[in-house]
């Protein structure tokens, strides 16, 4: 149950970090409406937070805003991947991003019962 309860956590909160934020931005300025991309970057009303950028480096699932430097946002147990970002808006909404990724625990000891895996699909919109 180990390997399962970290990557049902980490997944959920890394899933919760970046709907949250959609929902709180202002706009979407990255990837274009229509486009899919491996990075999403937010308008945010707050200057200190405005951009706001998700985005994948070394099995990471990351954020930065233009005053500080990447946080993490999973521990070193899982490791994501196929990060994905597309951009669902319609020509006349503020923004609508659906979100991808898989995640998986990290098992150097390749152990069966602590081999587990999840894909995460979700969207968020920024209210109107």
């Amino acid at each position: 149950h180990k390997a399962m309860t970290e990557v049902e956590l980490q997944g959920i909160e890394v899933m919760r970090a970046i709907t949250q934020a959609v929902r709180n931005a202002q706009s979407v300025n990255s990837p274009a409406t229509g486009a899919s991309g491996t990075s999403l970057s937010l308008a945010i009303s707050t200057s200190s937070k405005n951009p706001t950028v998700f985005d994948l480096s070394g099995g990471k699932t990351r954020i930065k805003d233009w005053s500080g430097s990447a946080i993490e946002l999973n521990s070193d147990q899982v490791e994501i991947s196929n990060l994905s970002f597309k951009n669902m808006s319609a020509v006349s909404a503020p923004g609508s991003i659906r979100v991808s990724f898989d995640i998986n625990y990290i098992n150097p000891g390749n152990k069966a019962e602590l081999n587990y895996s999840k894909t995460y699909v979700d969207t968020a919109s920024i209210p109107q």
